[in-house]
């Protein structure tokens, strides 16, 4: 499971007007970034490429399921605040491995790539975290579709997928009392979501 592996632009698969929305989007993503930033799914690192000179990016942690993955971005970044590590969320909780009071999480293209019951529990684990910091910030993006459901756009690393609106009722759900929601849709295929903790420190 590598949430990115379709953003690495030497990815041959990777056609060209995927790459410019890839692109386009996580720059918006960067915008946003500041602090301490854990990186769900970072597959080959392509958010580190951006953040890793972004001077109000103090550390930057990224998570990924590939063992491959993490031990080339390991030997491929040199910053010091640059840091990967392998983590199955499926197995292990968050915030036991995290060395920080993340800032902002970014959930770029990745949640699609786990079951609902896991989506559920890494957005329960993460509004847990906000709620005992007092501050945060998730970001994220997620393919639009128009039925919620496993795999029914039919792209083999997508477990379960969200329309608009599942996606939205799943952070409302979650997301209760002391948080402001934000979404919107980028480049007409894909939903974009914010979630901040009342009281942030941006």
């Amino acid at each position: 499971m590598v949430a990115l592996e379709r953003y690495d632009r030497d990815n041959p698969t990777f056609d060209g007007l995927s790459a410019r929305n890839a692109e386009a989007r996580t720059r918006k993503v960067v915008d946003m970034c500041h602090g301490d930033v854990l990186d769900i799914g970072c597959g080959y690192g392509y958010l580190a490429d951006f953040l890793k000179d972004k001077e109000d990016v103090k550390e930057y942690y990224g998570f990924d399921y590939g063992e491959e993955v993490i031990t080339m971005n390991k030997g491929r970044f040199t910053s010091n605040k640059i840091n990967f590590k392998c983590v199955n969320i499926k197995e292990e909780k968050l915030f036991n491995i995290v060395p920080i009071a993340p800032n902002v999480i970014i959930c770029n293209e990745f949640i699609e790539h786990i079951e609902k019951e896991y989506q559920e529990e890494m957005l329960k684990q993460i509004k847990q975290q906000f709620d005992l910091q007092g501050f945060g910030k998730l970001i994220g993006t997620t393919p639009k579709q128009p039925k919620e459901g496993p795999n029914p756009a039919g792209n083999h690393y997508h477990v379960w997928e969200h329309t608009y609106n599942s996606m939205k009722e799943m952070l409302e759900q979650i997301f209760d009392k002391g948080y402001e929601i934000k979404m919107d849709v980028w480049f007409g295929n894909a939903t974009y979501f914010e979630v901040t903790k009342n009281g942030t420190d941006d």
